[in-house]
């Protein structure tokens, strides 16, 4: 099949990749445009670390809030109380002797 319906195929295919490629060009440039941008970036990362503080903040507090409802459960009160008195004690845990 090499006559003209087969060249014509292959023109259009050829055409539909061009036209492809053309696309993806736009949107790389777009991409790169966007990532170069040091003021964007610095707002960006910013903002992440500030998210993260805050989010870590808030998973502590709900944690340590659900351990004092715990004291009040009479299964878990004394692994509760034991670990609220660790996080209330000033420099790190001393080591166990063995």
């Amino acid at each position: 099949m090499s006559g003209p319906e087969s060249n014509e195929a292959e023109t259009q295919a050829i055409r539909d990749l061009i036209e492809a490629l053309e696309k993806h060009q736009v949107v790389l440039e777009r991409s790169i445009a966007e990532n170069s941008n040091w003021k964007m970036r610095l707002r960006l990362g910013i903002f992440q670390g500030l998210g993260t503080v805050l989010g870590a903040t808030v998973v502590v507090s709900i944690t340590i809030w659900l351990l004092g409802l715990a004291t009040q459960w009479d299964p878990v009160k004394p692994v509760a109380e034991r670990i609220i008195q660790e996080l209330r004690q000033e420099g790190p845990a001393p080591e166990p002797n063995e």
